[in-house]
């Protein structure tokens, strides 16, 4: 993982100060830990593609057109709470990759018509308006990038994370506000 991975997960509370650079010979800083608890912390379980699915939906995931597994999780939390949730789940923060994923966004958001806005995966932490997803592509190159009217406006010089409106367009929101949010795991 590289360093700047690194940071930005403890930076948002993902990972803890257990996960600690060691030096090697030459004193530079290395990527590498070796502490063990990390080692354990960051293996993935092996699990069969079934478990998953069936791990996925017993936490009430919905598979939608075939396109992948998705959850609305209706408690209000941080972005990076939300991350560390879906991530927990064996998924992750929306990725909208199309117009037609926006649809079905679109679709499932519809059905919380008091809730203004979702947390989803993107932001701009690396570059102020480079916005990312969290697999790091451009929205661009992910293959959706409608942003909302008068969005991204980084209100008050603080919204770096990003949101989904209920019309699937994007939003930068800030980061320690509350909000629903979407996770998905792809087929």
């Amino acid at each position: 993982m590289k360093a700047s991975n690194w940071t930005l997960l403890t930076a948002l509370g993902i990972l803890t100060s257990a996960c600690v650079l060691h030096s090697t010979n030459d004193g530079n800083d290395s990527d590498h830990r070796s502490d063990k608890y990390c080692d354990i912390v960051l293996q993935k379980t092996e699990v069969t593609e079934k478990e998953c699915v069936l791990n996925l939906l017993a936490k009430g995931y919905k598979l939608y057109s075939d396109m992948g597994y998705y959850k609305v999780y209706n408690i209000s939390s941080k972005w990076g709470q939300s991350w560390r949730r879906c991530e927990d789940d064996g998924a992750h923060l929306l990725i909208i990759n199309s117009e037609a994923e926006a649809n079905v966004a679109r679709k499932f958001a519809s059905n919380y018509p008091s809730v203004y806005a979702f947390y989803i995966g993107f932001h701009d932490f690396f570059l102020e308006g480079q916005y990312v997803t969290i697999h790091g592509q451009s929205l661009k190159a992910a293959g959706y990038s409608k942003w909302g009217s008068g969005q991204p406006d980084n209100y008050r010089g603080a919204e770096n994370c990003g949101a989904m409106r209920r019309d699937a367009t994007l939003a930068d929101i800030h980061c320690s506000s509350t909000s629903w949010f979407i996770c998905e795991r792809e087929r």
